[in-house]
């Protein structure tokens, strides 16, 4: 197999080389290691320092890229490479694996994770959501009502609630009963005002006669 660190190739890699190249007690930003199967089985394990002190490890195999969930250290990228150079399939076992549409679904899931967890909390209250529907329901039956005695007047409480004719009967001085009822219930006010204007008219006169008598 094929290791290249930098830009410095060796055709002849040993697990030795490896290990001496991730040994190291520093690495520079732009430091890179690579190793390739000279396309034994179209398998290159590519990484990348991280100056926070990992690797970023990408694999290509059959033309598909994968990445490493982790960013390993360069102790376990050095054991996964010597594997991989021993034909050892565990170097799979090393790293969890990714694809880049499934990296990105990982870090989206993550943003909205945070996103509910710091938004402000709203507390329900008891009996909220049966309380508004009562609510909702007395609205709508006030406006059928609403509409029902604008249109057809006292006749629609007789209609529809058989038990309320005897009710508008005795309001209407037992003037009229059924679906006659509803023509008289206010009548009875209406003739006594009637009345009193009319008493209150006959005593003005009487009074001022007597004045012009005078």
């Amino acid at each position: 197999m094929e290791l290249t660190i930098v830009d410095k190739a060796n055709p002849n890699a040993t697990a030795a080389d490896i290990a001496r190249a991730l040994n190291a007690k520093s690495f520079p930003e732009d430091w890179s290691i690579t190793l390739d199967d000279n396309m034994e089985n179209d398998v290159t394990i590519d990484a990348e320092y991280d100056p926070i002190g990992t690797f970023r490890v990408s694999v290509w195999e059959n033309g598909a890229r994968r990445h490493a969930v982790l960013n390993p250290d360069a102790a376990t990228l050095s054991t996964m490479m010597q594997k991989f150079l021993l034909h050892d399939e565990g170097w799979r076992d090393v790293c969890q694996w990714e694809s880049p549409d499934e990296a990105k679904a990982r870090v989206k899931a993550k943003e909205t994770r945070q996103a509910v967890a710091t938004a402000p909390k709203v507390l329900a209250t008891p009996g909220s959501t049966i309380l508004s529907a009562i609510c909702f329901a007395i609205l709508v039956f006030g406006g059928y009502c609403a509409f029902k005695l604008a249109t057809q007047g006292t006749g629609f409480i007789t209609d529809s609630f058989p038990k309320a004719e005897a009710k508008l009967a005795a309001l209407s001085g037992g003037i009229g009963t059924g679906r006659n009822a509803h023509r008289h219930w206010l009548l009875p006010s209406c003739q006594e005002s009637a009345a009193l204007a009319q008493d209150r008219w006959q005593g003005h006169r009487e009074h001022r006669g007597t004045l012009l008598r005078r």
